[in-house]
C-alpha cells in the first residue's frame, strides 16, 4: 500500500494554489499538488512570494492561483472538491468565531 499526500496551499485564506494536470486522469482539470487524497495538509501563506518561485513538474501542466470563491466543482479533478469545500467551511467558521 502506498500512502500519498495532497497539499492545500492557500494565500491569505483568499486564493488557492492548484496545478492543471497534463495527463490522464483528469487532464486539464485543477487539482491540489500531491497524490491521492489519503491525507490533506493545509498551509496558508501570507503572500505569493514563495509560490512564484515554484515550478510545475511531473503531471502538472501549470501552476494556477485562483480565488477560492471562483472555483466550481466541474473544473476540479479527483475528489479534491471535497477538501476545498471543507477548507471553505473552516475559513467561514473561523471568520464567524473571530467576528
Amino acid at each position: 500500500m502506498i500512502l500519498t499526500v495532497d497539499i492545500l496551499v492557500t494565500i491569505a485564506q483568499k486564493d488557492v494554489l492548484l496545478i492543471r494536470r497534463a495527463k490522464h486522469p483528469f487532464e486539464d482539470r485543477l487539482v491540489m499538488p500531491g497524490g491521492r487524497v489519503s491525507y490533506v495538509f493545509w498551509i496558508d501563506l501570507v503572500d505569493r512570494t514563495l509560490v512564484e518561485t515554484c515550478r510545475a513538474e511531473s503531471d502538472a501542466r501549470e501552476i494556477v492561483i485562483r480565488s477560492i470563491d471562483s472555483l466550481v466543482e466541474s473544473e476540479i479533478g479527483f475528489d479534491h472538491w471535497l477538501a476545498l469545500e471543507k477548507m471553505k467551511e473552516e475559513i467561514a467558521h473561523e471568520s464567524a468565531r473571530v467576528s
